[in-house]
């Protein structure tokens, strides 16, 4: 990861950055580290996806060091972490991915997947809601939290209240174990 992280920080005009490291078992916090260093030198990014998803070393102090950086990412448009069944991320790590989202004036688009991710809680999704309410030019929300056992239709009710008061909001997707909420331009389908 060192490497990559290396090689990324030469490439600083780069628009769009998209790395996927599926199961990637021995992808650490250290490595997220680095990246995230790397991505503080990105001025001109406007696309981030990131996925992660099974790498079960990956715990709320990794997601912090991606999340710390991302808000230096003044001209970011879109952004997708997917860090489906790291079942070490908690609600510290949302609310670490929360202050940045606060800094991101231009962000259009979020899609965040924390399928199976085992110990996010309605508190989690309270402060999610909390945050995604001071992104005024958010226009698409794509949240993924299947198979998050501890999430309740409390949690629920915070992100409605907040898809009501986002005013530039267009699209919807919300995916809860046994709930999948479709809203795009004021419709709603729900399955």
């Amino acid at each position: 990861m060192n490497a990559l992280s290396e090689a990324l920080s030469k490439l600083s005009l780069l628009k769009s950055i998209d790395l996927h490291f599926r199961g990637c078992q021995e992808i650490t916090d250290k490595g997220l580290k680095s990246l995230g260093e790397a991505l503080r030198t990105f001025i001109s990014l406007e696309s981030l996806n990131l996925h992660f998803p099974d790498c079960h070393q990956i715990t709320d102090k990794g997601f912090k060091s991606i999340c710390e950086h991302v808000k230096t990412l003044g001209s970011l448009k879109s952004i997708l972490l997917d860090f489906s069944r790291c079942q070490n991320i908690t609600n510290e790590g949302l609310k670490d991915l929360c202050e940045g989202l606060k800094r991101l004036n231009s962000l259009q688009s979020i899609r965040l997947n924390l399928i199976a991710c085992k110990y996010i809680t309605d508190e989690g999704l309270k402060i999610l809601s909390e945050s995604l309410k001071t992104v005024n030019s958010l226009q698409s929300i794509e949240l993924e939290f299947s198979s998050c056992e501890l999430l309740t239709d409390d949690g629920l009710k915070d992100l409605f209240k907040t898809f009501k008061v986002l005013g530039s909001l267009k699209s919807i997707q919300l995916s809860m174990s046994e709930y999948l909420f479709f809203f795009n331009s004021g419709s709603m389908i729900c399955d």
